[in-house]
């Protein structure tokens, strides 16, 4: 998580460079670019599609509430607050990374950023302390460490919470390796439940004469309001379990780290858009209808007679979801496929294209399609045979669709019982967060996302 000084930072650059656009448009006496008009909706929102400041604005109030919280628990626990240090800007006092960690993070996949040293120099003391036992990294994270935030003491409850930093690594792995996350509407979750109000429909304009003596009282228009509805979200718990070494040194210490970090991030990505795209509500999903089971009939697009495979998919097929999908404001929709499916389909259009040279077939395909940008999850169906009556891929934006909701809170369990004889220890890992997909759409007209399916046999 961002700290409260990053995240009014990230605000005042947003709003920076909305001033600096609008200058120059008016420095040149011209309206705005079609870009420049673009990029300030992202930034500012358009009606009631929010921008980026709305969501760095949740986060600040989220990180606010953190940082507050953790000063109460501290207070209440008796704990050490650890005070008087030179804080490294983010308001965590400055540490001492060794050369050798530092040296390590420049090669590391799990740890990058400007924290990156910091981050995998408490993971990895983290890792000493919890997996092996380490009485001496016990000690420096009982000195260096936020007490409120991590304990390395017995285990009681089921499960240690993890240190800030080592979440943050985590969290930052599953976003990058992950779809839901990066293109839902992310919601943060302060407990268990959360009830969300969802806009369904709009106020309407109707036509009015203009008021004289003659109408006057009674030209008043008809009344609409928007409306919205409530979705419940229920921080659903997954874990992960995997086996690692039970081999430990002082040097080895960030490679483990390393290995712990990557594992738990793959593994919760995989399950976020396991249950975020296929979820079908049984309980392997927790409960989580996801999109390709979500959308009503007038969400679904019916490839043509014949189309049963990607191979056999035309352009007019990926055209006619494109004309289905319905368009709002501020809406930025993007195409959700398998990478089998993109190379068998898109791609395969793409380069059969008249005008193609042989760099263009050196590159392969481009990460856009009639006008949309192409996303490749690997969760979605990637079978190359042919397949009646099943859903392939969908195009849409899921901001608009989806809820994601973000309990951020992650615990860890260890044992060197379990794989004693094989010199390796278990460790298990487990997060919460839940999914809703709201726009579904209904019998006859399209929601914010619009799925492709193959016809009958």
């Amino acid at each position: 998580m961002k700290t409260v000084a990053q995240i009014k930072e990230a605000i005042l650059a947003l709003c920076n460079r909305v001033q600096a656009i609008a200058a120059i448009a008016k420095e040149e006496k011209r309206d705005y670019t079609a870009e420049e008009a673009t990029e300030i909706d992202a930034i500012n929102g358009v009606g009631d599609t929010k921008g980026k400041i709305d969501a760095l604005t949740v986060e600040l109030d989220r990180a606010t509430k953190q940082e507050d919280m953790e000063k109460r628990m501290a207070a209440m626990q008796g704990a050490k607050v650890i005070s008087g240090k030179q804080t490294d800007g983010t308001g965590r006092p400055k540490m001492q990374i060794p050369s050798s960690v530092k040296m390590k993070v420049e090669r590391s996949k799990a740890f990058r950023g400007a924290h990156a040293a910091r981050e995998a120099h408490v993971t990895a003391k983290f890792v000493a302390a919890r997996f092996f036992g380490d009485r001496t990294a016990k000690l420096w994270l009982n000195e260096n460490v936020r007490q409120a935030s991590v304990s390395v003491g017995d285990n009681q409850t089921g499960g240690l919470f993890v240190p800030n930093e080592t979440t943050n690594a985590i969290i930052r792995l599953v976003e990058e390796y992950g779809v839901i996350r990066q293109y839902s509407k992310i919601e943060p979750m302060a407990s268990s439940t959360k009830t969300v109000p969802v806009r369904v429909a709009g106020v309407t304009a109707y036509p009015v004469a203009e008021t004289n003596t003659a109408n006057e009282g009674s030209n008043t228009g008809t009344k609409s309001q928007a409306e919205y509805t409530n979705i419940e979200l229920v921080a659903r718990k997954w874990k992960t379990w995997f086996k690692m070494s039970d081999e430990f040194s002082e040097d080895s210490a960030v490679s483990i780290a390393e290995q712990f970090v990557l594992e738990a991030a793959l593994a919760f990505a995989t399950a976020e858009d396991e249950a975020g795209f296929n979820g079908t509500g049984s309980a392997s999903y927790h409960g989580i209808v996801g999109i390709m089971n979500a959308m009503a009939a007038g969400s679904t697009y019916t490839a043509l007679a014949g189309n049963t495979a990607f191979s056999t998919l035309d352009d007019a097929d990926f055209r006619g979801m494109k004309a289905k999908l319905r368009r709002y404001a501020g809406m930025q929709p993007a195409w959700f496929i398998s990478p089998e499916g993109y190379s068998d389909s898109i791609e395969r259009l793409q380069l059969a294209a008249n005008g193609n040279t042989s760099m263009h077939l050196a590159e392969g395909g481009l990460p856009r399609y009639l006008g949309y940008p192409v996303v490749q999850v690997n969760a979605l169906n990637g079978t190359l045979t042919a397949q009646v009556s099943t859903n392939l891929l969908c195009l849409g934006d899921l901001r608009m669709a989806t809820v994601f909701g973000d309990r951020r809170k992650m615990t860890l369990g260890t044992t060197d019982q379990r794989y004693w004889d094989e010199d390796q220890m278990a460790i298990k890992a487990t997060e919460r967060f839940d999914f809703n997909c709201h726009s579904t759409g209904t019998a006859t007209e399209a929601g914010a996302v619009v799925v492709l399916a193959t016809p009958g046999a």
